[in-house]
Parts: C-alpha cells; structure tokens; sequence
C-alpha cells in the first residue's frame, strides 16, 4: 500500500511539478544540525534547539538530521512569503533525501522528507 499510495502522489502532482534551473534568493535561509543528543536551528540571528526524547534519540542520524530540518521549518518559515527557503544542513545524505524529495533506502527518512516538502 505505501508504494501505491506514493505512486498516486507522483500522478497527481506530476504535472505541476518542475525543478527550475535558476531560483530567486531565498526568502528565508534556515540552518540546522542534529546529533544523538539534541538539535538545533537559526535564522536571521535568532536560535533555537533542544534535546530529543528518549525514542527520539535511538534514530539513526540521518533521520535525526531530517527531523531537525523539519523542526527548522516549523519554527521560522510559518508564512506564505516564505515560498523559497534554502535549508543548510552540515548531513550530505539529509541533502540529498530532502533534494530528491524521499528515498528508496528508508521509510521512515522517506516520510519524513516528504513531510519537509508539504510544509
């Protein structure tokens, strides 16, 4: 069921969908790390972070990476005007299951990335 339900999300959205080559400045620039212990996030001179739960904390680092960019994004792009966000993340495999919009490797990095992309 989740690969057809993931199947139905690329027809539904396949037309409407593009990657542009060139982008305008982001409106927002966010940055955030992660680590077994706690995450963290900033933009514009303002911080935010925090430990992980005793659950949150037996992830794989890569998910935890993800989640905190995900935290990230909750917390500083909650407007309408911040269509354009550029995400730093210090995790090349956080970049790329978040560029690629999901991944084959990992359900749970899969969702979660997936979930960045609605927000």
């Amino acid at each position: 069921q989740p690969a057809k339900d993931e199947l139905n999300r690329w027809v539904n959205n396949i037309l409407s969908s593009f990657n542009q080559i060139s982008h305008p400045p982001p409106s927002l620039i966010i940055t955030s790390d992660a680590s077994h212990v706690g995450c963290g996030a900033a933009c514009s001179n303002i911080s935010t972070g925090g430990t992980w739960s005793e659950r949150e904390c037996q992830y794989h680092i890569n998910y935890l990476e993800i989640l905190a960019a995900f935290f990230a994004l909750k917390t500083f792009a909650k407007s309408s005007k911040d269509d354009h966000v550029r995400l730093m993340i210090d995790s090349t495999t956080a970049v790329s299951v978040i560029n690629h919009m999901g991944t084959s490797h990992c359900d749970a990095c899969h969702t979660l990335a997936t979930e960045n992309w609605e927000w």
